[in-house]
């Protein structure tokens, strides 16, 4: 059996992730083809799996390595609207969703702001997490959307500098983490609570200079694992 050190890449970060979601969620299948889980009290919804970054520890990087596009629309069906809001309210006891994605929710903006102004009016909690790119993906600020339908924002950030944000995130467009920096400064004027995350068990990603990089713009920082998707 060969060591962790002489794993493939795939091997060691995609391959676990795939595993170790599959322990988290206890769902049949894998997490990616889910539409829900729950994660402590919170209900994540898989909205999507397009993406304009192609991360080192997405369970979706094996799909890049063999030269296919994980933001293309083929890559899956994506839940309507009615089934995103038959997921959250079914159960009855849902107090908080996380619109997330094995990529990037707000591909699918107006759709989830939609839902969000629902579960609003139901009491429902509402949390972004998202990559910060939705800037450059609509080509204008989504900021000003998100008043009052969205009650939290987590950017996964996955880096403290441009150099380790290109290593860890692989962006598929340029300037993409000064575009989430700048994502992260207009969104605090619009949503009451604002965090940066990043994925603490990835030896690329400084944890330490991570929260710093939280500290100097002024928002909250999460640690998470890499069984809790971004």
């Amino acid at each position: 059996m060969c060591s962790l050190r002489e794993m493939p890449r795939i091997c060691r970060y995609g391959g676990v992730v795939e595993i170790l979601f599959r322990l988290m969620t206890k769902l049949p299948g894998t997490a990616r083809d889910q539409l829900f889980y729950d994660v402590g009290s919170r209900r994540f919804l898989n909205v999507t799996r397009r993406c304009n970054l192609n991360c080192i520890f997405c369970p979706e990087t094996d799909a890049a390595y063999r030269g296919q596009t994980i933001s293309s629309p083929e890559v899956g069906a994506e839940a309507s609207l009615t089934d995103i809001i038959d997921a959250v309210c079914g159960s009855g006891n849902c107090r908080e969703v996380v619109f997330d994605g094995i990529g990037e929710p707000t591909f699918r903006l107006y759709d989830l702001m939609q839902a969000a102004r629902y579960l609003k009016h139901k009491g429902i909690r509402a949390r972004l997490s998202t990559n910060g790119l939705a800037d450059r993906l609509h080509g204008r600020s989504i900021a000003p959307d998100l008043e009052d339908n969205i009650d939290a924002v987590t950017i996964a950030l996955n880096a403290h500098d441009e150099e380790s944000y290109q290593r860890n995130c692989r962006p598929m467009i340029e300037n993409a983490f000064r575009s989430a920096l700048d994502f992260v400064e207009s969104v605090k004027e619009y949503v009451p609570s604002v965090s940066i995350s990043a994925v603490y068990d990835i030896p690329s990603i400084n944890i330490n200079a991570c929260r710093d990089l939280a500290r100097e713009l002024g928002v909250d920082f999460e640690e998470r694992p890499i069984t809790q998707p971004c």
